[in-house]
């Protein structure tokens, strides 16, 4: 049997199955809104974003704290990058149309230039 529930969290709808948590495409802040860095809220959860228009193909350096990642996807949500691997770990570049995803402890300050 499937648990499935429809529900809010952070002022955002989303739908959870099975303790999966899934939300809207149109519920994903773009990279625009981002000022000089990213918390990890309490809850734990990743931090998703899309790229924005002025931001695809520009280089990110990105301060991660211990025990936090990031992860970039093209619009077809395939990995193109990873700060797991060394050469990426502080600097990346953007994708047209794509995303950026952001992991970490609670609490975790992830800074972006």
């Amino acid at each position: 049997a499937n648990d499935r529930n429809i529900g809010e969290r952070n002022g955002m709808e989303g739908l959870q199955i099975n303790g999966y948590e899934f939300i809207s495409e149109e519920e994903i802040q773009t990279t625009a809104e981002i000022e000089d860095s990213i918390v990890i809220e309490a809850d734990g959860y990743a931090k998703w974003f899309k790229i924005a228009a002025e931001d695809h193909e520009t280089v990110w350096t990105i301060n991660l704290p211990a025990e936090s990642s990031y992860f970039v996807f093209d619009a077809d949500f395939q990995c193109i990058a990873s700060s797991l691997e060394k050469e990426l770990r502080t600097a990346v570049n953007l994708p047209q149309n794509g995303y950026i995803v952001f992991a970490g402890k609670p609490g975790a300050v992830v800074e972006v230039e």
